[in-house]
């Protein structure tokens, strides 16, 4: 905005208003503009402060001074009708504002291409205080463009005699401005630009003959004949017509001219509300003057023109989300003024058929179907958790940035472009998937329970799903829920390899952590009835298998008097171990083993037996007597070691036995014809060795034993039977043989 401050001294005049300058009097008229711009280039309006009005042969000079503002953005309507100047003012205040004002911004852009006159909107009086000095608007008049010589005065002017003819004499100058005149020469009015710099000054000087002189010159006085002048006639309470060329001159108000009217552009403003999926409010500002209705244009996917006297209307049946244009002319004696323009967007309808997708332990893919209508992009918003978001022009999208474990919800919104209105939420709800535990261990174990432990990985509260199998085969023993990070796992099988998930869990069962499995063993059983036994270079351990499973059994067999020692494993239930030491201590010890882990230990103690004779041998027999003879090993002293000799008959039922030194014996008393057995062990430390044996049948004393057979029958002649005869005399046969046969001799004779 430019603000100019406007000052006027008058050196000549007693007071303010209209003054005719004299001849042979000179006005000065600087303009001073800090920009260096000309005046009339400003858009500015001053209300009345003070009018001087100079009458300088055909010139004439008008100023009003005042306060400065800014004007509106005026339009200019030329009318052909002709008509007076009153028909053209009210056709102006009701189609438009008012005839036309002028000014110096206006005035080129209206004179170009004029080809008549045209009223305007200064008349003489318009009840203002002084002549010519307000528009038919009420603005003060700022700029005046008269035709010399105009407007004339309304009282009779006498007849003035001509005056002589001056004639300029050059004199010498002495400055380079004017020199200065007495009050009575000089009227000097300066116009200043306050809001910029003071380095331009431009001054206008007005002179009153027709030669514009640059020098100061001494005017001289001819005498001249004297002419009597016809006053002009005048017109009383004229109007202001705009001549074809530009300049002004008043006429008679009831004359038929064209006219130009103005209008101030129209600004207003059209506002939305209630929009919803299919229709929207609006009301817009009142338009100026006497409006006959207002046209309101819709486009979009869709054109439609609504007009109406009101200033509110409310259309439907628009398609969700999309974007229209809106304009409300408001519309004046057939004339759209400028319109009121807003966009607006409608509503976006919901989205359909919202799922997961897929869920990871800090994400969840979202998918959907699109909605009804238009749209521009979808946001998907995380309840109570505002800086997390995802924006897609897909119906799908995936959120990132969950915690693991978590419960959320999502709103699915359809947006538009300007993000101005966005549709009703399609909410869903989700947990994350939680993250698997970390650190799962076995704290304990033993017989029939293991105990294990684990971190998880969030501090969110969680339930973990514990799943026992049992072996490599992965047969599934139990399942147990826990929301502690450790469990007992009881009653369990000794010996036996388990393994074990920890599955962590939200109470969706479909969104399960990632499994971690380990294994882990009982503690195998003890074996139970350990046996050991032993020969002069072996013992031999057996025993019965443990409650539950056993992989294979570690053993060690430790001399007791040299602590000399031996490992072996096996996976039967009895082992030999080989000794180089007879008649010696030693302790065998068993146990479990189920992968590396072992059970309690089971051990015993036993002697190796004494070195056992040589290979007996039968010296001689007779019907009551036998004779044996054995080996004796080099190991043992043939003199001083004692041999246990048992001899029995179980057809007799008889069983005896001797110690002796040596390697011979000779035992009596026994029966004829009868198998006796001997066993023969070396005795040490009072320990047996394992004992030979050797059987043999002392000298029979032969007899003959007759056996008379009745038989009797109920069949008729069965006995005399042949055959029936052999039968009977077979089983005889057999049932002897069964009773004597390897006990004692006999010689059974055919019949």
């Amino acid at each position: 905005m430019q603000i100019f401050l406007a000052s006027l001294s008058f050196s000549i005049f007693p007071s303010l208003g209209q003054q005719n300058l004299r001849r042979n009097r000179r006005t000065q008229v600087t303009l001073k503009n800090k920009s260096g711009l000309c005046m009339q280039q400003q858009h500015f309006y001053a209300p009345w402060l003070g009018f001087a009005h100079v009458n300088m042969g055909k010139m004439a000079l008008l100023l009003l001074l005042g306060s400065l503002g800014v004007w509106a953005e005026p339009q200019y309507y030329k009318h052909s009708n002709s008509s007076t100047w009153e028909e053209a003012r009210k056709h102006c205040q009701l189609c438009y504002k008012e005839l036309v004002s002028l000014n110096s911004e206006n005035i080129q852009l209206i004179v170009q291409n004029l080809t008549n006159d045209y009223w305007v909107g200064l008349r003489e009086d318009l009840n203002a205080t002084m002549l010519w000095s307000v528009w038919s608007n009420g603005d003060p008049v700022t700029f005046q463009n008269w035709y010399p010589g105009h407007p004339k005065i309304l009282q009779q002017i006498p007849p003035t005699p001509t005056t002589p003819t001056t004639t300029a004499t050059p004199m010498p100058r002495t400055s380079t401005g004017p020199e200065p005149l007495g009050h009575d020469h000089i009227c000097r009015i300066e116009l200043e630009d306050l809001c910029r710099n003071l380095t331009n000054i431009t001054e206008l000087y007005i002179y009153n003959g027709s030669e514009h002189r640059n020098e100061f010159e001494t005017p001289v006085t001819e005498p001249q004949p004297t002419v009597t002048a016809e006053p002009e006639p005048v017109i009383k309470n004229p109007c202001t017509a705009l001549l074809s060329f530009g300049m002004w001159m008043e006429r008679n108000c009831s004359g038929l001219l064209p006219y130009i009217c103005y209008e101030d552009r129209f600004f207003g403003s059209v506002n939305f509300s209630n929009v919803t999926l299919k229709s929207a409010s609006f009301n817009w500002s009142p338009g100026p003057g006497n409006i006959d209705f207002y046209k309101l244009k819709l486009s979009g996917d869709i054109n439609l023109t609504v007009n109406t006297s009101y200033l509110f209307t409310d259309i439907s049946n628009l398609t969700q989300g999309t974007l229209y244009q809106i304009q409300v002319f408001p519309v004046k004696c057939g004339r759209d003024l400028n319109p009121q323009n807003i966009s607006f967007y409608t509503k976006p309808d919901v989205i359909q058929t919202l799922s997961i997708k897929d869920v990871g332990t800090n994400s969840v893919c979202l998918s959907w179907v699109r909605p009804v209508g238009n749209h521009d992009f979808y946001s998907v918003e995380v309840v109570y958790s505002p800086n997390i978001t995802c924006n897609s022009t897909t119906e799908s999208c995936l959120v990132t940035g969950l915690s693991p474990g978590t419960f959320y919800q999502f709103n699915v919104y359809a947006e538009v472009k300007d993000q101005s209105i966005v549709g009703d939420p399609t909410n869903i709800s989700s947990y994350t998937r939680p993250n698997k535990v970390v650190n799962l261990r076995v704290l304990y174990y033993n017989n029939t329970s293991i105990v294990l432990a684990w971190n998880k990985s969030e501090e969110v509260s969680l339930e973990f799903q514990v799943v026992v199998d049992v072996g490599w085969q992965g047969n599934h023993l139990l399942t147990q829920n826990t929301t502690s990070t450790n469990v007992i796992v009881d009653n369990l099988t000794p010996g036996t390899i388990y393994f074990f998930t920890v599955v962590p869990q939200v109470p969706d069962l479909t969104l399960n952590g990632e499994n971690v499995t380990i294994p882990g063993f009982t503690i195998p059983s003890p074996i139970s009835n350990l046996n050991l036994l032993s020969n002069e270079s072996a013992i031999t351990a057996s025993w019965t298998l443990p409650v539950g499973n056993a992989t294979q059994f570690n053993l060690t067999i430790q001399s007791d008097d040299t602590n000399q020692k031996w490992d072996a494993t096996t996976n039967l239930t009895q082992y030999t171990f080989n000794v180089n030491k007879a008649a010696a201590s030693y302790t065998v010890t068993v146990w479990t083993v189920v992968g590396n882990i072992k059970s309690e230990s089971v051990n015993g103690s036993r002697y190796t037996l004494p070195v056992r004779p040589g290979c007996p041998s039968v010296l001689s027999k007779s019907n009551t007597s036998i004779t044996i003879q054995w080996e004796v090993p080099p190991d043992l002293d043939n003199m001083t070691t004692q041999f246990l000799v048992t001899y029995q008959s179980s057809f007799w039922q008889f069983k005896s036995s001797s110690t002796i030194k040596g390697n011979k014996i000779t035992v009596d008393n026994l029966q004829p014809g009868t198998y006796y057995n001997f066993s023969i062990q070396t005795v040490a430390d009072n320990k047996t060795s394992d004992a030979v044996s050797i059987t043999n049948i002392t000298v029979p004393r032969r007899k003959n034993l007759t056996i008379s057979i009745q038989c009797s029958s109920n069949k008729t002649l069965y006995c005399e039977n042949a055959n029936s005869t052999f039968a009977v005399f077979q089983q005889f046969q057999e049932k002897l043989k069964s009773l004597l046969e390897g006990n004692v001799y006999y010689l059974p004779l055919p019949p």
